[in-house]
């Protein structure tokens, strides 16, 4: 700590400074958090900002010598923030799905199976939308060849239900006894799959804006009036304390 930041941070020194400071450094916490909440795609921005298991933390404001720090953990697995701040370019998501921790062994190589609750036209997978092959139910768990626990099924078809097709309903029992059903589509991703193609995302440069308008914020009069009262009640308290040669 600089002989500055010593004299800053004592009692009663550069009050009105410290007032500005403290509401800018606000201001910029909220600004960072709306931006990343009206980022695209928004899941990123959605995760950033969050303190789940998996999320990155949020925006946070700590207090060091001479003002506030605002920052971002990067507690996720991701570093959601960054991707939203310098973009990144398009890229095959196939290698990451055969390979992550849900993916499988099969006779023919890798793959993975995806459940998705929307058609390719964002409708609902539903029997108004789809052919619905059966209703499946989960009925216990088991282990595969690699250990990974795997999900036990029954099946039934009700009248109407094609057993074809990759759209089915599911029901899960609730506590208070109701059955909750939803559709469901099942997609299986393989070495050999197409079409995977997460977009790019674009640079949207958070920080530079929130410093461009700090800087400019700095330099307004009210600032500069403010730092001139605070070095003159500053040099009045000098004087009074050493004025005498005490």
């Amino acid at each position: 700590m600089d002989l500055f930041d010593q004299v800053y941070d004592q009692s009663g020194n550069f009050n009105n400074l410290k007032k500005i400071i403290a509401q800018l450094s606000d201001w910029a916490k909220t600004e960072w958090e709306n931006e990343l909440k009206s980022a695209k795609p928004s899941w990123w921005g959605r995760m950033a900002l969050s303190s789940r298991a998996g999320g990155g933390g949020g925006i946070q404001k700590k207090k060091i010598p001479g003002g506030f720090e605002i920052f971002y953990p990067n507690k996720g697995k991701y570093n959601y923030a960054k991707i939203l701040e310098e973009g990144r370019g398009a890229y095959n998501m196939v290698p990451a799905l055969i390979n992550g921790p849900r993916s499988r062994a099969g006779k023919n190589g890798r793959y993975t199976i995806i459940g998705f609750l929307k058609n390719e036209d964002k409708t609902d997978v539903s029997p108004f939308n789809n052919d619905i092959n059966s209703i499946i139910s989960k009925t216990g768990t088991y282990k595969d060849r690699e250990q990974k626990v795997r999900n036990i099924y029954f099946y039934r078809q009700d009248p109407g239900m094609t057993g074809r097709g990759n759209a089915f309903l599911s029901e899960q029992p609730n506590k208070d006894g109701t059955v909750h059903r939803h559709g469901v589509k099942f997609v299986a991703v393989s070495g050999k799959s197409s079409g995977w193609i997460y977009p790019s995302i674009k640079a949207h440069n958070i920080k530079d804006k929130i410093q461009s308008e700090i800087k400019k914020a700095l330099q307004h009069p009210s600032v500069k009036s403010a730092v001139a009262s605070d070095l003159k009640s500053l040099a009045r308290s000098i004087i009074r304390k050493y004025g005498n040669g005490k």
